[in-house]
């Protein structure tokens, strides 16, 4: 988390993690995710923020290839 940011909402559920954020400072703005775990190895979610008059949304999506070194 960038300094100056702090989450102002965290909600889970059995499968679902969703957050809302917020930031002050050279970066102030407004942000909320969610992602959703769809089996032990992988996932998929979303991040909206807006900040200086821009939105962004970005999609996560993961999945597990192999053993850590």
């Amino acid at each position: 988390m960038s300094k100056g940011c702090k989450i102002i909402d965290l909600r889970s559920s059995a499968n679902k993690v969703n957050w809302e954020v917020e930031c002050t400072g050279a970066m102030s703005g407004k942000g909320e995710g969610e992602v959703e775990y769809k089996s032990d190895s992988s996932y998929e979610g979303i991040t909206k923020i807006q900040t200086r008059g821009m939105i962004f949304n970005m999609k996560h999506k993961g999945v597990r290839v192999g053993e850590c070194p």
